[in-house]
């Protein structure tokens, strides 16, 4: 799906569940310079707690703790 305004095109890659699995944001003129590329790295099939959602959850993460750390394959810093 695209969706255009006049500074942004906007593209998104979306599952057959309505899934978003990718996003990239360019810019709406001639130099269409990607401004953010997010893709997806892990998709599960549950769903978070709805805590998630509460004022409470902004004192903890619900990142599952396998995402919490870079891959083996991350360059080291």
């Amino acid at each position: 799906m695209i969706v255009t305004d006049a500074d942004n095109i906007r593209t998104y890659d979306i599952s057959d569940e309505g899934v978003i699995l990718r996003t990239i944001y360019q810019t709406n003129d001639v130099r269409h310079l990607t401004v953010l590329d997010v893709e997806t790295v892990a998709l599960t099939k549950s769903l978070p707690s709805g805590r998630m959602f509460d004022e409470a959850s902004l004192k903890e993460s619900f990142v599952p703790e396998e995402f919490k750390r870079a891959p083996a394959s991350a360059p080291s810093t």
